[in-house]
Formats: structure tokens, sequence, C-alpha cells
């Protein structure tokens, strides 16, 4: 209810107003409010799926951590968006926590096509950049996983913000 208010006053404080720094307030408040109104509409998007057998059944599938991160990676370098989809997830309850933290970093994985995909036509150093973010997204989430499995972080970011996966997977990103 609120996003659409703040994108068309920054609209409006962007076309009918003078000044760098409204101008600049402008922008921010229209890129906030179309930025929640797509969540919002991702949101809605999904919630066909909550009487999917099929998903819900990939869901349970996906509590194997290396499937959950191999599943985000596809995914994410598919669609090319990488968090927003797993937030509208979780707000409608599809993904539990402990499946969404290893999503997390799967989606960190993902991410990097958009450097590869720049990368192929450029030179020798654009190429040795984007497997340097492969390989450090990779060993990050190597890390991490390790991490989860072996000590109760999971549990512990869990508890910041308990009944709220969406609070609880943007804690585990930051």
């Amino acid at each position: 209810v609120v996003a659409p208010v703040f994108a068309l006053v920054g609209v409006f404080m962007c076309l009918f107003m003078n000044g760098k720094k409204i101008n600049a307030i402008g922008f921010v408040l229209t890129g906030f409010g179309i930025l929640f109104m797509g969540l919002n509409m991702m949101a809605s998007a999904v919630e066909p799926l909550q009487s999917s057998k099929t998903f819900l059944h990939l869901m349970s599938t996906l509590s194997n951590p290396f499937l959950a991160v191999c599943f985000a990676a596809a995914f994410t370098a598919l669609i090319q968006s990488s968090g927003a989809f797993l937030e509208a997830l979780a707000a409608k309850g599809l993904v539990p926590f402990s499946t969404a933290a290893y999503m997390v970093c799967g989606l960190n994985i993902g991410t990097c096509i958009t450097a590869v995909l720049a990368s192929i036509t450029g030179c020798r150093n654009s190429k040795r950049i984007a497997l340097f973010h492969v390989m450090f997204n990779c060993f990050g989430t190597v890390l991490f996983m390790i991490l989860c499995i072996f000590t109760p972080i999971l549990s512990f970011i869990a508890g910041w913000t308990p009944g709220s996966t969406m609070h609880q997977i943007a804690n585990f990103h930051t």
C-alpha cells in the first residue's frame, strides 16, 4: 500500500521540483517504491505454488544442503535474480530457514553468471576477474556450508528473529 505512494511521490519530485538534492531524494523514493512493488508482485506470483504437490516435494528434497545450493545457483543463473525469489518463497512459508540458508549460498554462486557472461568477449584480465569471482563465491559457499553443518550458527541466527523466516534469511545473508 505504501510502495506506490513512495514511487509516485518520487516521480513527482523528479519531474516537478528543482534542485539536485530534491531530485536525488525523488530518485531514491521512486526506486524504493518500484523495488517493493516488485517484491509484492513476486510474493503474489508464488502463491499458487503453495498448493503444488510437485513444488512442495521439490522443497522437501532441498533439505539436503548440497542440493539446496545447486538448485539456488542454477535457478539464479537462469533468472538473473538473486534473493527476491527466495524472499517471496519465505514470505509464503514455502521454504524453511534451514534450507533457505543453504540456498543463499547458492544464490551467491548463481549471481556470478553475469560476470562470466560479461567477460566472454572481454580481454584476458576480465576473464580472470570473472573466474576469481566464481572461485571466491564457491570457496565462500564451501566455507559457510562447513560452518553451518558443524556449528549451531543457523540456530543462533534464527534465534535473533524467531518466527520470521524472511528476517532470518536477511540476517544470514548479511
